[in-house]
């Protein structure tokens, strides 16, 4: 009786690490997926950090962009002011003014 005793335990013992080793890979496999989505996660927060910063090199880069559009604009502005006296004088009829309002238009020589 003691030795069917002894088996029953042992039986008993074998089961109970069978039911921790099967608990404890249904834990690996939890962690396991766990970690997979942490990683994936991860990607997804790298992916956002490029864009993040590819908007803001964007944004930088229109800034400056802007900046030398207003620029043109504004020297295009000028010089239409300036063809347009030029323009006045000229319907005015009077040629030495048209003449020399017209030589600022000229590129300006390097000495």
């Amino acid at each position: 009786a003691a030795a069917g005793g002894d088996g029953e335990q042992w039986r008993l013992e074998v089961e109970s690490l069978k039911a921790d080793l099967a608990a404890g890979a249904r834990q690996q496999a939890a962690l396991r997926k766990q970690l997979e989505e942490a990683s994936h996660e991860r990607g997804l927060l790298t992916q956002l950090q490029k864009e993040c910063d590819q908007l803001r090199s964007d944004s930088a880069g229109s800034k400056g962009r802007i900046a030398e559009l207003e620029e043109a604009l504004e020297r295009a502005r000028r010089d239409l002011d300036e063809a347009m006296v030029v323009a006045e004088v000229a319907a005015k009829g009077d040629p030495v003014e048209v003449s020399v309002l017209s030589l600022r238009h000229l590129p300006q020589e390097a000495d």
